[in-house]
């Protein structure tokens, strides 16, 4: 099925824009233009899963790069999914939620457990083990930042000054799941050198390959919708 007319344009403006950026950014602004595009739709609620899927698919890309670093959690309680898969218990909370197959009263107080473990996993793991790449951190937080856009929040929208601010200068709780994952992938902030090619190449699936995978879950009856999480 084909994108509306309108995401069609956000779109094509948004891919012609960040490949004449010399630093391949897709600046937030636009990217919370088409988010908001997409959550002003009362005609269609199902508009609304389209942003969730599209975290979704961010943060399933960039997964196996926190399962090639395997962080090594040093706090573990019955509560914590074992050996380093709270990522992948995040993701699978966003599935069921997309899918209609959990409870949401359920899953969201599930997800505020599991925010409690994502705040120490960062001081335990990434702030005492330098030798931890960061960008197995961000890849984790592109997987909690899809869990909440699947109850529609809205990192973006708190952000001081979006309209020229990138996504490396963000602050955590402004970073949506797009933003971590291209954290994660082509490094920038404190997640190492800037790969320009791989933002780029991000930043392309993004807009042409996720958007439209994300349109086809969210809006076709009976599409098949087995997500893959990550391939060992």
């Amino acid at each position: 099925m084909a994108l509306p007319e309108e995401l069609h344009r956000l779109t094509v403006e948004s891919l012609a824009s960040m490949r004449m950026d010399p630093f391949h950014r897709l600046h937030p602004s636009r990217r919370l233009t088409i988010y908001q595009w997409l959550n002003n739709r009362p005609e269609n609620p199902e508009y609304r899963k389209l942003r969730g899927w599209l975290g979704l698919l961010a943060a399933r890309r960039v997964l196996p790069i926190w399962h090639e670093l395997r962080p090594v959690w040093v706090h573990t309680t019955d509560r914590l999914p074992e050996g380093g898969q709270l990522p992948d218990r995040l993701l699978s909370i966003a599935r069921s939620i997309l899918r209609g197959s959990i409870d949401l009263k359920r899953a969201w107080q599930e997800t505020n457990d599991l925010w409690y473990f994502m705040e120490n996993m960062n001081g335990a793991v990434f702030v005492r083990r330098p030798e931890v790449p960061n960008k197995a951190y961000y890849a984790a937080d592109a997987c909690f930042k899809a869990l909440h856009e699947t109850f529609c929040v809205e990192f973006l929208q708190h952000a001081v000054e979006l309209e020229w601010t990138s996504d490396e200068y963000l602050r955590d709780n402004e970073r949506d799941a797009a933003a971590c994952a291209v954290l994660a992938e082509a490094g920038g902030a404190d997640a190492g050198t800037v790969e320009l090619s791989r933002r780029l190449s991000f930043w392309e699936w993004w807009l042409t390959e996720a958007i439209p995978t994300a349109w086809t879950y969210a809006t076709e009856p009976g599409v098949q919708r087995t997500v893959v999480l990550h391939k060992n």
